[in-house]
């Protein structure tokens, strides 16, 4: 599938806004003769009609023939086929409709479950179970399966899955299974989606839902399916059980034209302060993707500009016995969406390609101020402000009737403002807790009489130590079965696998990977047992030090484990949430929670280069420059916060390309008031992680550079560094080492060496290792009580006399020091 789509509807959605009135009523639904069968498929029948009126800038996005605005979809005319499918002959009578040249009729029915035949191509001693679903468009058939693949490997499977083709399907869906169980919910059981007949499966399987009940025909058709029955320009059409065609139904009146109005803003006070002009609110349904593969489609809204002359005022003093703090906000624009669907979403988009010479710029954003501020607001002169919320809240709500395994819809009371599709819904009335948790290891939790059983495994479970702690008050306090604290919006994890009745494996998401637990469950310890957080997983992106308000908890080792599912899309038709199949029975009365979160990743700015550079090309990142009159009196870039307030875990993080082809910082310029880099004293300036290496810190009681180091560790050792430190290391002035310290030599600078006398002999020679670069100061002693002396000092080494020969077989040891 090509673009085409994505860029016909978003056409089509801007032409809304304008164009000439008059509108073309929409199709009546047919008629079918003859209209009952004897309890077969059932088949519904949709008409649109196409008008004179050309699709102007953009090509059809329906098929090849159709070049004409087309009207929206016909209410359906439903009917039952005779037994055995597609038997018979059925004839549709259209209603005529003014201004509509041709009618194309659409026909949707239930698909068939399709058959499948597995070929194991690599022998182990394993079973896996497959299941396939077919899919016209974003219509599912019922699951069909097991087909299983025995006596195969189960963790590095080569086997062959190959459908019967199903009739009117564009794709098919495959999921395995180590049981002949079907899968039901979300669990790691995808092996492929919306591809073709024949796939091959190798590795593990995707973390996807699965089970959803089959689209019955009453549902509209929606995306590009087989779909069309066939077209006309006269008032009847049959249906022999032709194959059916692919076609991207409309799911917008093209013909509808509505002229562009000029009114107060939307929200009902006829005074309107805000002095809107326009003021659109559309909630409507963004479009699907055309194809359930690899096509994108959305939904935009409209924009403006704006001149000031009078009107605007800024005081924003605050007198001592009050008043004042008053302004006027005035803008050219703002733009709102909000969404409760599982879309991405880019509230300002647009692109900018560039084939000759010249610059490119996205985004040129120029403020020029000829005034200034002279009141006591924070905000002064900024060209570009963001600011992100992130909110953690939980929604509560009581399930009105039972839903047994497999249910999808789920009849609820309660406020839904919190809830949208993708978030967790979890079944609070069934949460319970049995002993305890032990320790965490990044994502496998170890419990003590906890009792854990492979059915949990799909619950969702959530520890204390990552809740804040709180009164024993509010909806959790509540749930009885539970036995757990009350109040505070807590953190959930789906559980993966539950490997004994104390160990299971549970999800934590993050940008990178599935299974990161960066949560504060990594802390728990269980005082009686001694176990955790001894040698813990951690990421450097993850909190190193627990909170003192959670101690308590991390000792406790808390937690909760419910039954739990995702919102769908929609997430609620009328008072009923829509949600992936559920796994287990949920009971009338259970109270149900809409978790806060998931995880995220909250980043102020986020700037990324792609493509093939020239060797020319200058690529930087973000360049910081001043070209005012004088020095800034504020920093270039500042990374951080007040300093009462929790600020950042790492202030700056460079990561050097492993070709060495990089350096972390680099500092330009002749001069610096202070330093190039400036540390407060006390602080550690320098310091290597992961290593017990020493550190660099001013002192401020003693107004020293201190070296600091762990006991046993080299405080400070200098080497020969190729060509990096060829040279000599100089310290001028005193250089004082702690009581824990000490400096460590060389054998270029001591050493120990030993002789034998045979009763003649006076002197000896020892030799350095390695000439030293000048003739060193030597200074030695010996084991023996004979005067002896130093003589013929070089470079290479030196000589020690005695004033009498030792003895014949005597032992002298000579212990030296030599230093250039």
């Amino acid at each position: 599938m090509t673009r085409i789509f994505p860029l016909a509807l978003a056409a089509l959605l801007l032409g809304l806004v304008a164009g000439e009135p008059g509108a073309v009523p929409n199709p009546l639904a047919p008629t079918v003769e003859p209209g009952a069968g004897a309890g077969g498929a059932r088949a519904c029948y949709w008409v649109f009609g196409e008008t004179d009126t050309p699709l102007e800038g953009v090509p059809s996005h329906y098929i090849g023939a159709i070049r004409g605005r087309v009207t929206a979809l016909s209410p359906p005319a439903c009917v039952d086929l005779p037994p055995g499918g597609q038997g018979g002959k059925r004839v549709l009578h259209l209603q005529p409709v003014p201004g509509v040249k041709r009618y194309h009729v659409l026909k949707t029915e239930g698909l068939p479950a399709p058959q499948a035949t597995v070929t194991v191509r690599k022998r182990g001693n394993g079973a896996l179970w497959y299941w396939v679903v077919a899919v016209n468009a974003w219509r599912r058939s019922p699951m069909s399966g097991p087909f299983p693949a025995l006596n195969t490997e189960v963790d590095a499977p080569d086997n062959e899955i190959r459908v019967t083709p199903v009739p009117n399907a564009t794709a098919y869906s495959y999921y395995v299974t180590r049981t002949p169980k079907p899968p039901l919910g979300r669990d790691n059981t995808g092996v492929a989606e919306f591809v073709g007949p024949t796939v091959t499966h190798t590795g593990g399987a995707a973390h996807v839902p699965a089970g959803f009940p089959p689209t019955p025909a009453e549902e509209p058709p929606s995306g590009y399916g087989n779909f069309l029955l066939g077209s006309t320009e006269g008032d009847t059409l049959e249906d022999t059980g032709q194959p059916l065609s692919r076609v991207l139904p409309p799911s917008l009146n093209e013909t509808e034209r509505q002229p562009l109005t000029i009114t107060p803003d939307a929200t009902g006070d006829s005074r309107n302060p805000l002095n809107a002009l326009i003021s659109l609110r559309p909630q409507v349904a963004a479009p699907l993707a055309p194809e359930p593969s690899f096509a994108w489609t959305g939904f935009y809204p409209v924009w403006l500009d704006t001149r000031v002359e009078s009107g605007g005022v800024n005081h924003y003093q605050s007198p001592p016995a009050g008043g004042g703090n008053y302004k006027s906000t005035i803008g050219s624009m703002n733009l709102g969406l909000t969404s409760h669907t599982q879309s991405q979403y880019a509230n300002l988009t647009g692109e900018l390609t560039t084939y000759g010479m010249g610059d490119s710029i996205w985004l040129a954003p120029i403020v020029s101020v000829h005034g200034g501020t002279r009141d006591g607001g924070d905000e002064g002169t900024e060209i570009l402000r963001s600011h992100i919320d992130r909110v953690a809240r939980e929604a509560w709500l009581t399930l009105k009737a039972d839903a047994p395994p497999g249910s999808v819809g789920l009849p609820v009371e309660g406020d839904l403002g919190e809830a949208g599709a993708g978030r967790t819904l979890l079944n609070a009335g069934q949460a319970v807790r049995k002993g305890r948790i032990e320790f965490v290891d990044n994502v496998m939790a170890y419990g003590r009489g906890t009792d854990w059983t492979p059915d949990m495994a799909g619950r969702w479970i959530s520890f204390d130590v990552d809740s804040p702690p709180m009164p024993k008050e509010g909806p959790w306090s509540k749930i009885t079965s539970a036995g757990g604290p009350g109040g505070g919006v807590r953190q959930w994890y789906e559980v993966d696998q539950v490997l004994s009745p104390t160990q299971l494996r549970f999800r934590a998401i993050t940008g990178w990977s599935d299974h990161v637990n960066l949560g504060f469950s990594r802390f728990i310890r269980d005082p009686q047992t001694g176990k955790g957080p001894g040698t813990l997983y951690t990421n450097r992106l993850a909190n190193f030090t627990l909170p003192n308000d959670r101690r308590a908890a991390s000792e406790a080792g808390g937690y909760l484990l419910a039954p739990g599912t995702s919102l769908d899309d929609p997430y609620h038709q009328e008072r009923t949430l829509r949600v992936e199949p559920l796994r287990e029975a949920w009971k009338a009365g259970d109270a149900l929670v809409v978790a806060a979160g998931p995880q995220t990743t909250v980043t102020q700015g986020w700037f990324v280069q792609f493509g093939d550079y020239m060797p020319q090309d200058v690529i930087q990142g973000l360049e910081v420059m001043n070209y005012g009159e004088r020095t800034a009196n504020g920093p270039g870039v500042h990374i951080g916060s007040e300093p009462s307030t929790p600020g950042w875990q790492v202030g700056l993080q460079v990561t050097l390309p492993d070709s060495g082809a990089g350096n972390g910082i680099v500092i330009n310029g002749s001069k610096a008031r202070e330093a190039a880099i400036l540390a407060p004293p006390d602080l550690p300036a320098l310091r290597f992680s992961e290593t017990t290496a020493p550190w660099l810190q001013g002192d401020s009681a003693t107004n020293s550079l201190l070296v600091k180091a762990p006991s046993g560790a080299i405080p400070l050792q200098v080497n020969e560094a190729g060509s990096v430190l060829n040279g000599r290391t100089r310290v001028n002035g005193a250089l004082s080492l702690g009581p824990h310290t000490a400096l460590a030599g060389s054998d270029m600078t001591r050493g120990k060496v030993r002789f034998t006398g045979d009763g003649r002999r006076t002197e000896f020679r020892v030799s350095f290792p390695q000439p030293h670069a000048s003739e060193p100061v030597v200074c030695f002693n010996t084991d023996l009580f004979l005067k002896d002396a130093l003589r013929k000092v070089s470079r290479d080494g030196f000589t020690v006399a005695f004033e009498t020969p030792p003895p014949a077989g005597e032992a002298i040891t000579v212990w030296w020091m030599a230093q250039e």
